[in-house]
């Protein structure tokens, strides 16, 4: 998979230290460590259906749909620790809402000393457009 060199962000995608809104989908970064608990955690947050097939297909059809019916805040605490036990599927989670979720923004909360660093891996991971 191709990747570009760090540099800014694109507009569907925040990485901050400021605290998340009281309306946003709250999703725990320590509880998506693995691929099983990034799909359950955004599968609970998102009030995904039933139906939902735990896989990165299901997961760009669902957040098309949650975009379908309005422009979404999905915010991740503890960033920092979003996939760290499969570090290799963090790519594949930024393709996916790059490439499926026009209307849908992510925000990635994380402590103030990583910002910088949590910044420059998420704009080398995101594919070249």
């Amino acid at each position: 998979m191709p990747h570009r060199a760090a540099g800014p962000l694109p507009g569907w995608l925040t990485v901050t230290a400021a605290a998340a809104p009281d309306d946003a989908a709250a999703i725990d970064g320590r509880a998506c460590r693995t691929r099983s608990g990034l799909f359950a955690e955004f599968a609970r947050a998102l009030r995904f259906p039933d139906h939902f097939g735990h896989n990165w297909d299901a997961l760009a059809d669902c957040l098309r749909d949650v975009a379908a019916v309005s422009a979404s805040t999905v915010t991740v605490s503890h960033a920092e620790d979003l996939l760290t036990g499969a570090p290799e599927l963090a790519a594949v989670l930024l393709e996916v809402i790059d490439t499926s979720t026009a209307g849908v923004t992510l925000t990635l909360h994380v402590p103030a000393d990583g910002l910088s660093r949590l910044t420059a891996v998420t704009a080398a991971l995101l594919p070249d457009r």
